[in-house]
């Protein structure tokens, strides 16, 4: 049986009453919403987290990278999708 090593390098950082609603895992981020609207990016190459959205009118009801990994997709409440560029890390679409 081959033994796994895992290392703990960060914390998901959470506010008060405000728990995570949303969380998203690729090769190079961990992207994470909460249901006051927060989204925060983890880079899983240089272990830095970024807020990329501090209040949104509804909860991060979803996140989701698409093939390439190069944008990704939260979807706000029932009502609003914003597009992020993974390189970056800004917004760059509202549908």
């Amino acid at each position: 049986m081959k033994k796994e090593s895992f290392s703990l390098f960060s914390l998901i950082e959470s506010l008060f009453a405000d728990p995570i609603s949303a969380i998203s895992i690729s090769k190079k981020n961990v992207i994470i919403g909460t249901m006051m609207g927060r989204i925060s990016s983890l880079s899983l190459i240089d272990k830095k987290i970024k807020l990329l959205n501090e209040l949104s009118s509804e909860n991060i009801s979803g996140i989701i990278f698409d093939n390439k990994e190069n944008y990704f997709n939260s979807a706000i409440g029932d009502e609003e999708i914003l597009k992020f560029n993974n390189d970056i890390s800004i917004n760059i679409n509202s549908i």
